[in-house]
């Protein structure tokens, strides 16, 4: 994946973390705390995510 492709599904992840948490856990735990979570997941999929296949 190029950069911009991680980026894409990073912030998708951040979203589809957020709507979760708002549907089930948000009687529990403070939303910031998906927020945290979400950005946690975002900043793991740009640095580590698939990289392009060199030839």
């Amino acid at each position: 994946m190029a950069w911009g492709d991680r980026l894409f599904w990073g912030i998708v992840i951040l979203i589809g973390i957020l709507f979760l948490w708002l549907g089930l856990l948000e009687k529990f735990v403070p939303i910031w705390v998906g927020v945290v979570l979400g950005f946690f997941a975002l900043f793991v999929m740009l640095k580590y995510g698939p990289r392009p296949k060199e030839r």
